[in-house]
């Protein structure tokens, strides 16, 4: 019996070291493999600081995001890049949002040429957004347009009363926390509010007319109506100037502002990737983590053979 627990003993000990050696491999080979698959090659860092154009992505629902600003404006200050495309992919976002990203996007445009290219949709504060460009190229397909504010807001006030349910708001005026889902908006509450959507709405239409000087005045009622166009119809209202792909923003960029044809064209990300050494990290926990469990079933087969015997 107790030759028979020294050997159960031995294959234990065995059994350890093999799986912390296997963990000592795995992690050496997902540092190497990381590093060497993330660091930037001799090539890449050489044609980054020689002459070429940025693409620049803007997805998803826009908000004000001070990271991406600060790139944008690292962007206008490389005198590498000579000019900048920008892909453009969401419905829209908040005022504050295009309206930051249009006057960083001005500014970069001041040094150097900005193309629009439109993707799926850009529209709303996503076509705000393009205003900023010297010119922009849509699909014939691309949504673009909705140029207005919208404010929504739920009220359930008779909805609580079939329920039995008294909503009751204390406040220092009736415009405080207006509009509210627990009252009735007065019709005072309703004009204030119309009175600030259309303020705002006012300088989302003097960034068209600024910006986009082939809309007629016959056609800027219609532009500026908050419907949504096609490319095709963008193109004959003057809010997009061209239609086709991103070669064709290419051609126009060497056509019109003299830039070189050999210029090649690189991703420059406005969201923060995670680190290089994040993604070791991680993938080191998640290996660990694959082994750890691997290891503790193989202990749990162990007392059971044990108690067996």
């Amino acid at each position: 019996m107790k030759k028979i627990d020294e050997m159960i003993d031995r294959h234990s000990l065995r059994r350890k070291l093999t799986m912390w050696r296997a963990i000592t491999f795995l992690i050496i080979m997902f540092s190497l493999v990381s590093y060497y698959m993330k660091r930037p090659s001799i090539e890449k860092t050489l044609q980054f600081n020689s002459a070429h154009i940025a693409r620049i992505k803007v997805e998803g629902f826009i908000n004000y995001n001070q990271d991406m600003l600060d790139k944008i404006n690292e962007i206008k200050d490389n005198t590498h890049i000579k000019a900048v495309i920008l892909h453009i992919n969401s419905p829209g976002g908040t005022v504050v949002g295009g309206e930051s990203f249009f006057y960083a996007l001005s500014d970069l445009n001041s040094k150097k040429p900005v193309i629009a290219f439109m993707n799926e949709v850009a529209a709303s504060a996503a076509y705000m957004i393009a205003l900023a460009s010297d010119h922009i190229v849509a699909h014939r397909g691309t949504l673009t347009g909705s140029i207005g504010v919208l404010l929504q807001s739920q009220e359930v006030t008779e909805l609580a009363e079939k329920l039995g349910v008294k909503l009751e708001s204390f406040k220092s005026s009736s415009f405080k926390a207006a509009p509210s889902p627990v009252e009735k908006t007065t019709p005072e509450v309703r004009d204030a509010i119309q009175e600030t959507i259309d303020d705002i709405y006012s300088t989302f239409v003097s960034m068209v007319k600024e910006r986009r000087p082939l809309i007629t005045s016959e056609n800027m009622p219609v532009v500026t109506s908050g419907r949504i166009f096609t490319g095709a119809q963008a193109l004959d209202l003057g809010i997009v100037d061209q239609l086709g792909t991103e070669a064709t923003a290419l051609e126009w960029l060497q056509k019109n502002k003299n830039l070189a044809p050999y210029l090649k064209v690189y991703d420059y990300d406005l969201v923060e990737e995670p680190s290089r050494w994040e993604k070791i990290v991680s993938s080191i926990y998640n290996a660990f983590n694959c082994i750890s469990g691997l290891a503790e079933s193989s202990s749990y087969g162990k007392t059971f053979i044990a108690k067996y015997n």
